[in-house]
């Protein structure tokens, strides 16, 4: 059978088939001083049976700020109860928020928001159709109390929301107070909260007249 007419060869792209291999001049010579180059460098880094030296930086590390951080806390320890807590919170998981409460927990308060743990869902209905944001910016205990009692824990927020910036206020910096008792927030409240309207006494007066304003309602 006769073979395929001269034109009708396979094409590759990138690659004439047919061309003959390319020459670089003075190729074997570049490669004999890559090599010696290559065995020059080698045996400048001690050999230590195939293991890279690595440096000892332990006592760096444990003596570093980066150890010794406010956001590093034990699982299931006070501080981690809390910023689970407020984790659900952010994400409007009422029912997930609901078991970090002890069963003689009363009251929930947080910025603009007071409430029976029963009646958390819809507050938070609330928060969510106000875009209202609590970011915390790291949680730490008040001090160490003895084994068996309740922990208080501080976090630092900033808060925003539709009512804030409806009052061309800023973020509202405060402060969360938790009391934390066998891995359950017994009590918690707005210990500091900065104030959108200057001069202001009652703010939560100023919110409430805010939702009937401008709020209908849980959507």
């Amino acid at each position: 059978m006769p073979g395929p007419h001269p034109s009708e060869r396979l094409q590759v792209v990138g690659v004439d088939p047919l061309a003959p291999p390319r020459r670089t001049p003075g190729g074997p010579v570049v490669v004999v001083v890559a090599l010696a180059v290559t065995i020059f460098l080698l045996g400048s880094f001690p050999y230590d049976g195939g293991e890279t030296p690595v440096a000892d930086n332990t006592a760096q590390l444990l003596e570093s700020p980066a150890a010794h951080s406010k956001l590093l806390h034990p699982i299931g320890g006070p501080v981690d109860v809390v910023e689970r807590f407020m984790t659900s919170i952010s994400y409007r998981q009422p029912e997930v928020a609901a078991h970090a409460l002890a069963s003689n927990a009363t009251t929930v308060e947080l910025p603009f928001l007071s409430t029976v743990p029963e009646g958390l869902a819809g507050e938070l209905a609330i928060y969510r159709d106000t875009r209202a944001v609590i970011a915390l910016h790291g949680c730490d205990t008040v001090d160490l109390a003895a084994e068996g009692t309740p922990v208080r824990v501080r976090c630092p927020i900033t808060f925003y929301s539709n009512f804030v910036r409806d009052l061309e206020a800023q973020r509202l910096r405060g402060v969360l107070s938790f009391l934390v008792d066998d891995g359950l927030i017994l009590t918690m409240s707005v210990a500091e909260l900065e104030s959108p309207v200057d001069g202001a006494s009652d703010l939560d007066a100023i919110f409430d007249q805010w939702l009937v304003d401008f709020y209908s309602g849980p959507t």
